[in-house]
């Protein structure tokens, strides 16, 4: 929460900053100066003095000299503490000055106020010849002519910052949605090897080259425990061009030296704090980043997926994590189907061999079983099962007669 009140903040200033354009408003408060015969200084809590007050060095100090800068701030806290009025009035304490807060509001908040002096123009009043004035009537005026058109100035300023946001929310979309293509591609590229007849490390490997190419990064790997050793051999690599293989270094280290093959997923950005096991690991190595995957069989984790960074400081995204989970789901399936079929081939080899024990057992004797062998597999099967069956014909003819 803390962090997305920061960065409404943010967003807010980011927003004030665009509308008090400072030229702009120089160029209203010196034109409306000259045309209204009155003082005008734009203040903002967030920016401080945004335009130069209005007037010469002698004009100026006469005006200060009137109403002290203090009371440019008190008024300024006035209105920005108020929140509802548009126009505050601040005593000076002389008929002679008049002095008012116009407020300048986005979205409902006032950003910045204009500070507004007039000198009366009274007979009887000493006032230096250089120093404008003005009526009481035509400073209300002017006050209220300042708040329309900074209303009206500062509408069509939103609507243009709005217009600009929107260009840029448009162009983010856009690149967003080039960069879910791409992402699209290489996963249907990859989903399109699981139909694949080429074999596991040569799958795996054409998999590991898509991602690192996706992702932009250094290396990817699949390792495998040696339970007889309890040691990790590297079963497949892939290294970014101009890369070395690190695949004799990665192989045959006892699996205490791999602080992540413990079964469970570890992500770590260049940014991370980490345990120091795994910052001697990294040293070790020279990565930067890396992303370790648990790869199941049976429940257990008897491989792990690795994408490392060695060249440039990387940190993980959220579209970075999912899709590398994706691509262990992928490899993990293709795994378990090479099990399956390699399973059914034996489970078929097995069968046959029982089969063929058993044609022998019903055949020798007779002379038929040279004949029998020289008939194709599945022949050999029928056959067996016919001759099985006449053999159970006749056991339970004896048991009858019996």
């Amino acid at each position: 929460m803390a962090l997305s009140r920061g960065m409404n903040q943010e967003a807010s200033q980011d927003t004030d900053l665009g509308l008090l354009d400072a030229t702009l408003m120089q160029n209203l408060q010196d034109r409306f100066c000259d045309a209204n015969n009155v003082y005008l200084v734009c203040l903002s809590r967030t920016h401080g003095v945004v335009t130069k007050a209005y007037g010469s060095k002698e004009e100026l100090a006469y005006i200060h000299g009137l109403t002290g800068v203090e009371r440019h701030m008190t008024l300024m806290n006035r209105l920005l503490d108020d929140g509802i009025e548009s126009v505050l009035e601040e005593d000076c304490g002389n008929d002679l000055v008049k002095m008012c807060g116009v407020s300048i509001k986005t979205g409902g908040k006032t950003a910045a106020i204009w500070i507004v002096i007039g000198i009366m123009d009274r007979e009887d009043a000493d006032v230096p010849s250089y120093v404008m004035r003005t009526t009481p009537e035509r400073y209300d005026k002017s006050l209220e002519f300042l708040e329309t058109l900074s209303k009206q100035m500062f509408a069509v300023k939103m609507e243009e910052l709005m217009a600009q946001e929107a260009v840029l929310k448009s162009r983010e979309s856009e690149t967003q949605m080039e960069a879910e293509l791409h992402r699209n591609e290489v996963m249907t590229s990859i989903v399109k090897m699981l139909e694949s007849e080429n074999s596991f490390e040569e799958i795996v490997h054409d998999i590991l080259r898509e991602c690192c190419a996706y992702m932009e990064i250094s290396r990817g790997a699949l390792l495998k425990e040696n339970k007889e050793h309890s040691k990790i051999e590297m079963i497949c690599e892939y290294a970014a061009p101009g890369m070395d293989s690190v695949r004799g270094e990665w192989s045959g280290v006892p699996r205490e030296k791999m602080p992540f093959f413990n079964g469970k997923p570890y992500m770590i950005s260049s940014n991370s704090m980490m345990p120091e096991v795994f910052r001697q690991f990294f040293d070790a190595h020279g990565l930067l980043a890396g992303i370790f995957l648990p790869v199941e069989v049976n429940t257990r984790a008897e491989m792990y997926l690795c994408f490392l960074e060695e060249h440039e400081e990387r940190n993980w995204e959220v579209t970075d994590v999912k899709f590398v989970n994706d691509v262990r789901r992928i490899i993990q399936s293709i795994l378990l189907k090479r099990i399956a079929k390699n399973s059914l081939a034996s489970s078929y080899a097995s069968l046959e061999a029982i089969l063929e024990r058993g044609l022998r057992n019903l055949c020798e004797g007779s002379g038929q079983w040279k004949d029998s062998l020289q008939q194709p597999a599945a022949a050999r099967i029928s056959a067996g099962r016919c001759r099985a069956g006449h053999a159970g014909e006749l056991l339970a003819g004896r048991i009858g007669r019996h």
